[in-house]
């Protein structure tokens, strides 16, 4: 299934967060796995790809606001 424009633009923010916490080694393991095979790897998209995902099943929660984002009419 397609996610919304309004799904990926919580998990950059998401994404961003997380990164930032993460520590310079392990920011250095996730990206320089290549191959996605390292349990450093594969929990931090899991991570990522849970709080995406309870944020924007979330109603009441502010990223969810529609006028939040706002979608270009081109």
């Amino acid at each position: 299934m397609e996610k919304p424009f309004h799904y990926w633009a919580i998990h950059r923010r998401v994404f961003r967060r997380m990164w930032d916490e993460l520590s310079s080694r392990q920011r250095d393991l996730v990206s320089n796995d290549t191959e996605h095979e390292s349990e450093t790897y594969q929990k931090f998209t899991a991570a990522v790809a849970f709080e995406t995902d309870r944020i924007f099943q979330d109603g009441g929660h502010k990223l969810n606001d529609p006028c939040f984002f706002k979608v270009s009419r081109r």
